[in-house]
């Protein structure tokens, strides 16, 4: 009997020790998206950055002032045309559908207009064009995450360009793929799914991690902040109006890597 209570007390250990190791492993995530950041957080132009005044455009203008202004981290929100040539376009109450006759509009109509009459739509040529001359961008893609039409497109950019996934099996494809920075939007973050996937990479080391988890800051301070906390993961937060707005929500958030903002 002594020995059968040894041996219990053993196997409790063992397991409580095993138990231990896990959430250490799981609570003591990589820091590659603070890294990148340094001492502070990533500011990330959203959708081009505002230009004017007027935000949402996605148009070369807007990223062209950005990268001068010196934000590196550019934003885009990419969607398949109605032909499925992949461009530059967000649709909502700021950029009405009557702009085009369609939503997404034609590749023809989209190139033969320019948004709000004066900025220029981007094309994925566009996109490329603009990456090559200016090395030091950092892609952020939203909207799009089919590893296959983005291997199409950005093969020879995986290192520079970050990618929202909207599933776990698409957060696992477009890692795999290459793409050091993948994101998994907040409809896809689960507590047993992450756990499960940092289960997967510590068996084989070839499955990734879930790095930053892309959420309203709203939301991480009204649904997510427990399980996130938890979980110690880092934060893409979106959207700030300008740097004030920013810092507040750096602050509130212990882990806030990135931050999108309308005016970078």
């Amino acid at each position: 009997m002594r020995r059968f209570v040894k041996y219990c007390l053993w196997t409790i250990g063992v397991l409580a020790a095993l138990a231990a190791a896990f959430v250490w492993y799981v609570r003591g995530n990589d820091a590659a998206f603070e890294a990148l950041g340094g001492d502070g957080y990533i500011v990330v132009a959203h959708a081009g950055g505002a230009i004017d005044g007027i935000e949402y455009t996605n148009s070369r203008e807007a990223v062209e002032r950005t990268l001068a202004g010196g934000c590196r981290f550019i934003e885009l929100d990419l969607v398949p045309s109605a032909e499925g040539h992949l461009i530059a376009f967000h649709t909502n109450f700021d950029m009405p559908d009557t702009l085009y006759s369609s939503d997404p509009p034609s590749l023809a109509e989209f190139t033969g207009k320019k948004i709000w009459g004066r900025y220029t739509p981007l094309t994925i040529e566009d996109i490329d064009t603009l990456m090559r001359a200016h090395p030091q961008m950092i892609l952020v893609v939203d909207k799009t995450d089919d590893p296959d039409l983005l291997d199409r497109y950005f093969a020879p950019y995986r290192d520079r360009v970050m990618v929202e996934c909207f599933s776990m099996e698409r957060f696992v494809a477009v890692s795999k793929r290459g793409y050091s920075y993948a994101l998994l939007n907040y409809q896809a973050f689960g507590l047993i799914a992450t756990l499960k996937q940092d289960l997967k990479h510590l068996l084989d080391s070839s499955e990734p991690r879930v790095g930053a988890v892309v959420m309203n800051h709203k939301m991480y301070r009204d649904m997510l902040k427990d399980k996130i906390n938890w979980l110690n993961r880092p934060v893409a937060a979106y959207v700030a109006r300008d740097a004030a707005n920013a810092d507040s929500i750096a602050a509130a958030i212990p882990r806030c890597s990135l931050i999108y903002s309308d005016n970078p």
